[in-house]
């Protein structure tokens, strides 16, 4: 993974470093968190990484679970209990799902949708045969997430009708804290559990057990090579030198912009497979710095406001806002070295456009790519870029946004690991239900 920001992010060196005085003292808290290992601190996703006893446990279970008769995975869970395997999943399979018959696949369950529910309750009625050919994995965090019970429920009806509550517990895998009303349920079911170290928030979650879980039955990808990517980064992202450590770079610059009146980060994919990354970094930032209080308890409401683009089809409807509009977001451009080209005809069958003649589908949105970040510096607008070299450097990628939002919160001198406004919603929820 490369960050990319000299020639583009309108700030200098000197001024970030000037910013990030009070950073030093944060990384090196950060870095006895990775020297003293385990789960104590509220940093301590950071640790994810490198415990190889977590991989050994997912994986022995993911071998267990997966048999060759396996076709669907019901992967049941909302936030940051499914947004991370949803990102991962997308970013590989998102167009073979649709085109091609590839298993095992993926179904996310989040919100209470009827229609989705509905659907789900037909397929398992007309498709499912055998309970080798299904794992339905139910992740909460608290073990009591309104959203996700509702779906379990309705998904373990529908299986009842066709096998037996002992043949279901079997293809069962919960994933949630130790303790947690969930796993004591699970535990007096017989249903295997996974847990979350308890100091890992869910948005930080996903080099855990609830995002490497789904995608190692799902035989995705090396998870093993997925975390040592993930590893790098954080030590790379733990050097004491603001020039070479992307993390702190990515925090500084936004902050910096934060100064300046640009409280919107837009995340622009240039790769539509990624939109679901985006929407993971989305609840990731906002969870982590939209406070009402800062870390005294000073009423502040401090907060950057993230959103994701998608290139090019974005270039066809928001880029007018953007290069036109208010001057009030920093851009983060996410590139992707994609595998697989198409070459295009010397003699084009339409004639609409001359110049695509002889190039392939890379030459195309190359092109479009560099057009448009000359349209932003041409505007004096300011943005960053990350370059991914293949899949496994997702895992550098979400290392790096989860260590850019610990660095930016501290910088605004928030809580990057409550989130108590979400619990506002779940409350009144609950009264409404019981009332």
């Amino acid at each position: 993974m490369k960050f990319l920001y000299k020639e583009s992010c309108k700030t200098t060196d000197r001024k970030l470093k000037s910013l990030g005085g009070d950073l030093f003292s944060y990384l090196e808290h950060l870095t006895s968190c990775v020297k003293n290992g385990g789960y104590e601190f509220s940093e301590s996703a950071i640790n994810l990484p490198s415990d190889k006893a977590l991989l050994e446990e997912i994986t022995s279970l993911a071998k267990e679970k997966r048999t060759k008769e396996l076709k669907y995975i019901f992967l049941i869970g909302i936030g940051g209990s499914n947004l991370g395997s949803k990102a991962l999943y997308e970013a590989m399979y998102k167009f073979s799902d649709q085109f091609e018959y590839r298993v095992p696949k993926i179904f996310f369950l989040d919100t209470v949708n009827s229609r989705l529910l509905i659907t789900t309750q037909t397929f398992i009625r007309e498709k499912l045969n055998d309970p080798k050919e299904f794992i339905v994995i139910t992740t909460t965090k608290s073990g009591k997430t309104t959203e996700t019970a509702t779906n379990v429920e309705v998904v373990f009806e529908a299986l009842s009708k066709k096998f037996t509550k002992t043949d279901i517990y079997n293809r069962m895998v919960v994933i949630t804290d130790k303790e947690s009303p969930l796993w004591n349920e699970a535990k007096d079911k017989n249903i295997s559990t996974l847990s979350i170290p308890k100091m890992v928030a869910g948005r930080n979650s996903v080099l855990s057990p609830t995002g490497l879980f789904p995608m190692t039955l799902a035989g995705l990808w090396d998870t093993g090579a997925f975390l040592k990517r993930a590893e790098e980064m954080r030590d790379t992202c733990l050097i004491n030198d603001i020039e070479n450590n992307p993390a702190l770079l990515s925090a500084l610059i936004t902050y910096h912009h934060y100064t300046k009146g640009k409280t919107i980060v837009n995340s622009f994919f240039f790769n539509s497979e990624f939109e679901s990354v985006g929407r993971w970094y989305t609840q990731l930032l906002a969870e982590s710095v939209g406070k009402k209080h800062n870390s005294d308890g000073v009423t502040k409401r401090i907060g950057v406001t993230p959103t994701v683009s998608i290139g090019s089809t974005d270039l066809h409807s928001v880029l007018q806002l953007y290069l036109d509009g208010p001057d009030d977001k920093l851009t983060t451009f996410v590139w992707f070295n994609r595998e697989g080209n198409i070459e295009l005809p010397e003699k084009s069958e339409f004639g609409l456009v001359d110049m695509i003649e002889g190039k392939t589908s890379d030459d195309v949105i190359s092109a479009i790519y560099e057009a448009t970040k000359r349209a932003y510096k041409k505007e004096g607008l300011p943005f960053v870029e990350v370059v991914l070299e293949d899949f496994s450097d997702l895992g550098a990628f979400m290392q790096f946004k989860i260590m850019e939002v610990m660095y930016l919160a501290k910088l605004l001198g928030v809580n990057a690991f409550d989130q108590p406004a979400v619990e506002y919603y779940k409350k009144e929820t609950r009264n409404l239900l019981e009332g």
